[in-house]
């Protein structure tokens, strides 16, 4: 990562404009890296290999066809994106989960990603870490994967924005400290949903999420809930949950609490109201191994400004480059 940043500040000051802020896509390859500016970032893309990694700086990323709106960005390949995270500005709840995102800004991505890698491939890292996508914005699979991870990103938008779905299998597929408004399940073999908040989920049937927020269920049934904050899922099992709707005889409860409003609970009101889950942390997103934080685990540059002092005619370069947790 220092040399990340070493290569990163000889380039901002030979290509910036005096006193911007300087918004970078940073190929890693092999241990060298390529910097290209923020209208050029699909091309760190469509350069990378497999196994590279592109590092996103915090700034807005886009990629729009006049007419029709978000483009689609394709990874047809085993590589990973890392972002800067999600600031409070654009935090989807910021009086409960507004502490859990950077003090800077966040990394926009203004497009669609279609994940497609060809020969149902095996990865053996996060695909993608630490991005806001805004309204309409989408996340989908059209080709079948194992061991897919999407961490920390925030998926926002109205009906048929905001989403995550994939229209073909994915085996093993981890979400962790994620907000998604819209997550579409089928196709998903042997998930591991885990300390993510949804607004809707679609078509669930026999999956298992733990220490989720999940505001409603639609098309699904035979569900477990393990410490989650959730909404009526018919004919399911709840265990150690907040349920968040009446109580449902064709439903199975393990040591469950009906509370109105649960969703709205800072871990605050968590912890004086005694909901611990089974594995002695809070019931929701704020509990279990992984608790929620837009903040990637990866390092990254949450700022990066150049600027000239006229006084000692002297180039300032500040970079400021913040740890993961």
């Amino acid at each position: 990562m220092k040399r990340l940043i070493t290569m990163t500040i000889c380039t901002i000051v030979c290509m910036t404009t005096f006193g911007a802020t300087v918004q970078r896509a940073i190929l890693s390859h092999k241990g060298q890296l390529t910097q290209f500016d923020a209208n050029n970032w699909r091309d760190a893309i469509e350069q990378a290999v497999a196994g590279d990694t592109v590092y996103f700086t915090s700034g807005y990323f886009s990629y729009i066809i006049e007419g029709h709106g978000q483009g689609e960005v394709v990874i047809d390949k085993p590589i990973t994106l890392i972002g800067a995270g999600i600031g409070k500005e654009n935090c989807f709840y910021p009086e409960v989960y507004g502490d859990c995102c950077t003090d800077g800004q966040s990394t926009i991505i203004n497009a669609n990603i279609n994940i497609a890698i060809p020969g149902s491939k095996t990865l053996q890292a996060t695909v993608l870490e630490g991005f806001h996508f805004p309204d309409y914005c989408s996340v989908y699979a059209t080709l079948p994967v194992t061991n897919l991870k999407l961490k920390k990103i925030q998926l926002v938008g109205g009906y048929g924005g905001g989403s995550f779905s994939s229209s073909a299998k994915l085996t093993n597929l981890v979400l962790e400290d994620c907000y998604v408004s819209w997550l579409y399940c089928d196709n998903f073999d042997n998930p591991d949903i885990h300390n993510c908040y949804f607004n809707y989920i679609m078509n669930a049937y026999e999956k298992e999420f733990t220490n989720c927020t999940i505001r409603e269920f639609r098309d699904s049934e035979e569900c477990t809930l393990i410490n989650c904050i959730t909404n009526n899922c018919g004919y399911s099992t709840f265990i150690n949950s907040i349920k968040l709707s009446y109580d449902d005889a064709n439903n199975t409860y393990i040591d469950c609490w009906f509370v109105e409003n649960g969703q709205t609970k800072t871990k605050a009101d968590l912890v004086a109201g005694n909901y611990i889950g089974i594995d002695g942390s809070v019931v929701g997103p704020f509990g279990g191994e992984a608790p929620f934080m837009l903040i990637p685990s990866q390092p990254y540059v949450s700022s990066s400004i150049l600027t000239y002092m006229k006084s000692s005619k002297k180039l300032n370069v500040n970079v400021t480059v913040k740890k993961g947790q």
